[in-house]
């Protein structure tokens, strides 16, 4: 007996009622273990553009400015995210009291929620693909999307809440836009209006949404090959390309600022972001693969390899089933659904994140869900996507500066220093802050001094030496640390 056949499940059991029964249990297994290894995500301190963040809703609710405002006024950001950047944060600073215990658990709140939508999708897609039973493949690809290695910053970083958020109105768009395609009468039309409001709603959460019809007829062709539409599926995808059309307008006029690192252009970094694509959906970490560009190839390459390995065999393990329900032509929608849910994120120069992948996993992910439930080693397939994507986000929180995590653990360390040694009763004001390191300081920056010591903002005066009034300054030592020092 060979080593696959110890972990096979019998392709023909004696009920089809007891092999779903079984395929049932294995998945509420693999979403507790997941929600296991994500649980140590709560306890993330907050990091970076968390602080602007909650330091600009401060200033807000002090200003007496309305939670709704930023949907019709100019964005001081490159971004118009009004409901999911300025709403959450408004949220966790009036409501929440900028807990950040409480802030990471809205962010899984808003994960979970995005899984749940991507398990509603999985299922509306079974049943228009006649696929059975299809609230197994609901719960399978709840699985393999909300625990792989591409939320890794959603739920360590209250910044990244804005993917969880879009994921949610992109899938619930697509799900209703199925629905739209198979329905008639009035129930067509709720579900017409249903789509164009979720579509809105993406779009007011991340620009991205805005490739969101692409994937509705991606999603049609996929289903329903070239079947001729009715005139209501045909004005409800004119009216989706109208709003994203209305949308790109408002977006020009509320985003007067623009960050060269967002810049769309051409050159060989669209070849370099076609892999780092490739190496998201394959579990490989972004950690990893800047620790190879620093050059520190051996332990680099056996994480990756820990990560990869496993991952491709589950693949391998699910492939040859996937390819008996699909045609060649569904596996090239896949492929391109891919592609145009990562689009614009192949002409950036430098930015390059996990999560920017959160919609091209969205389809794969309910096709893998069916291969499993289909293939005779769906058990040893769900303990290597276990296996790749633990390894991926227990290797991510080991890492120490200059990772993103211990980036923030090490923000965390220095506002222990502040809240425990202060040079005077009273802090300085101005409070002089000279950095040795911008990619460190970053981590905590103006806002972040301004919201832990609550303090304004102005009183955190950038310098590199002592002004003739102060007495004390802030400084960064040859370890990377703020401290304190007498000016002369």
């Amino acid at each position: 007996m060979s080593m696959l056949q110890l972990f096979a499940s019998p392709s023909k059991s004696p009920s089809d009622q007891h092999r779903y029964r079984a395929c049932y249990i294995a998945g509420f297994i693999a979403i507790a273990v997941g929600l296991l290894v994500w649980f140590p995500a709560l306890f993330t301190p907050f990091w970076g553009d968390d602080y602007f963040f909650l330091q600009n809703a401060k200033e807000a609710r002090f200003a007496d400015t309305s939670w709704f405002a930023p949907f019709f006024s100019d964005s001081n950001t490159a971004f118009w995210r009004p409901l999911s950047m300025d709403l959450p944060w408004r949220f966790i600073e009036d409501v929440l009291k900028g807990d950040p215990i409480l802030a990471h658990l809205l962010s899984a709140v808003c994960w979970l929620m995005s899984v749940l939508a991507v398990a509603c999708l999985g299922y509306r897609f079974a049943l228009a693909m006649q696929w059975r039973p299809a609230t197994l493949i609901a719960l399978i690809t709840g699985f393999l999307y909300g625990f792989h290695g591409v939320h890794i910053l959603v739920l360590h970083w209250v910044s990244a809440i804005n993917s969880a958020i879009l994921v949610t109105f992109v899938s619930c768009a697509l799900t209703a836009w199925i629905t739209t395609l198979e329905a008639e009468g009035i129930k067509q039309k709720v579900f017409s209006a249903l789509t164009l409001v979720f579509l809105w709603m993406a779009l007011f959460s991340k620009e991205i949404a805005i490739v969101t019809p692409v994937l509705m007829l991606l999603l049609s062709f996929f289903i329903f090959g070239f079947k001729r539409p009715g005139a209501t599926v045909i004005v409800t995808f004119i009216l989706c390309l109208a709003s994203c059309l209305c949308w790109f307008y408002f977006f020009q006029q509320f985003t007067p600022i623009r960050y060269s690192a967002y810049e769309i252009l051409l050159g060989s970094h669209i070849a370099k972001n076609v892999l780092t694509l490739l190496a998201w959906l394959l579990n490989v970490p972004r950690e990893a693969l800047r620790l190879l560009s620093l050059g520190e190839t051996i332990h680099t390459l056996l994480w990756i390899g820990a990560c990869l390995v496993p991952m491709l065999l589950f693949i391998a393990l699910v492939f040859k089933k996937i390819i008996t329900f699909l045609t060649l032509f569904q596996l090239l929608i896949i492929g391109t659904f891919c592609a145009v849910a990562y689009a614009p994120y192949f002409l950036l120069r430098e930015q390059s994140y996990e999560y920017y992948a959160a919609i091209a996993l969205i389809l794969p992910a309910i096709i893998l869900a069916r291969g499993v439930i289909e293939s005779r080693y769906m058990y040893l397939a769900l303990v290597c996507f276990i296996a790749s994507s633990s390894i991926s986000i227990i290797g991510n929180r080991m890492l120490d500066y200059p990772s993103l995590l211990g980036r923030a653990m090490w923000a965390e360390r220095q506002f222990e220093y502040l809240s425990s040694h202060t040079p005077s009763p009273v802090l300085p004001d101005p409070m002089l802050v000279r950095w040795e390191n911008y990619h460190q300081f970053a981590a905590i920056e103006v806002s972040g001094l301004a919201w832990r010591l609550g303090i304004p903002r102005e009183q955190v005066v950038l310098t590199s030496s002592c002004s003739a009034f102060a007495a004390y300054i802030l400084v960064q030592n040859n370890e990377g640390d703020f401290r304190w020092k007498n000016c002369p």
